[in-house]
């Protein structure tokens, strides 16, 4: 199986709905997932459901859910948090406690576990209840001797291969480019926001994160998708309405507060002008002009006001 995967390169979604699949699909792998944690009380299994992504408003993302009915009516819930090579951001892991705790409240489940799934290199070093390595699930897969099992061990060996090796995805030379000669320009005229040395890119490399604003609970990030260019100074807690009460007498005209899609947590945004990041810098510099100073200005109103 070994260089036979028609995939280029293995992410994190990619493992989410390998697991969910497993999770829907095969009650060898559920008993199995479950023995190796050993969570005591799960052996009365009626029916067992998995969900992806679900988000609670201010507490971010679950990757996976997995709600499991036993006997006389109770009901426990896995919260699956997977990581291939993305670094943990502030109290990620005391979130997915909370939103267990939410999922009592409701009675959704009578009780709950949170769990790190992740290559063996990240270790235990996270407060979740329970961990699972992906080289323990591919010695699962490699232990059936069946070829889908075997193709499923070789994905799993393939995105801890990844974070070994280093892997940053397919470079694009004019994305690239771009971000360096972007980079010397605000090194030049805005070396306030302090933007990281950028390395190879994507073309789908579409965020630019400035750590200059130094501000607790806050970042500060350049969207450069084509049609929703932006500046966003996005918060780790609170809600968009918390936001609009409280900034509501110093927000600028164009300011606009807003709900990150993905995790449901509150920006302050302000559209940009679209950069081409596979056009060349130099045909671009009267932009870049009016963006960045756009942007020093957005800095200068947080660093005032937030």
């Amino acid at each position: 199986m070994k260089n036979l995967l028609p995939i280029e390169v293995i992410l994190e979604r990619d493992i989410d709905l390998l697991l969910l699949e497993e999770f829907n699909s095969s009650n060898s792998f559920i008993h199995w997932f479950l023995d190796t944690i050993r969570i005591e009380g799960l052996d009365d299994i009626q029916w067992v459901y998995a969900k992806h992504s679900i988000v609670e408003s201010g507490l971010w993302e679950t990757d996976i859910l997995v709600l499991i009915e036993l006997g006389s009516w109770l009901k426990h819930c896995l919260l699956i948090e997977n990581k291939i090579s993305a670094e943990f951001m502030d109290n990620q892991d005391g979130r997915y406690y909370k939103r267990g705790e939410i999922l009592v409240d409701r009675g959704i489940c009578n009780t709950f576990s949170t769990i790190l799934v992740s290559p063996s290199w990240y270790g235990k070093n996270y407060d979740f209840n329970y961990y699972v390595s992906y080289e323990k699930i591919y010695d699962y897969f490699q232990s059936k001797g069946d070829k889908r099992a075997e193709y499923k061990a070789h994905i799993l060996e393939c995105a801890t291969e990844r974070r070994r090796r280093g892997y940053t995805g397919i470079k694009n030379e004019n994305t690239t480019n771009f971000w360096e000669e972007y980079w010397n320009y605000l090194e030049k005229y805005a070396p306030e926001l302090k933007m990281d040395t950028p390395d190879s890119k994507r073309k789908e490399s579409y965020f630019i994160l400035f750590k200059g604003l130094g501000i607790d609970g806050c970042m500060f990030r350049q969207k450069l998708r084509l049609k929703h260019s932006c500046i966003d100074i996005e918060f780790k807690n609170g809600n968009v309405d918390l936001l609009k009460t409280k900034y509501r007498d110093v927000l600028l005209y164009d300011m606009q507060i807003v709900a990150i899609w993905r995790y449901g947590l509150p920006a302050i945004r302000v559209k940009l002008p679209s950069l081409f990041t596979e056009e060349p810098f130099s045909d671009q510099k009267e932009n870049v002009k009016f963006v960045v100073e756009k942007i020093k200005y957005i800095y200068g109103w947080a660093m005032d006001n937030l």
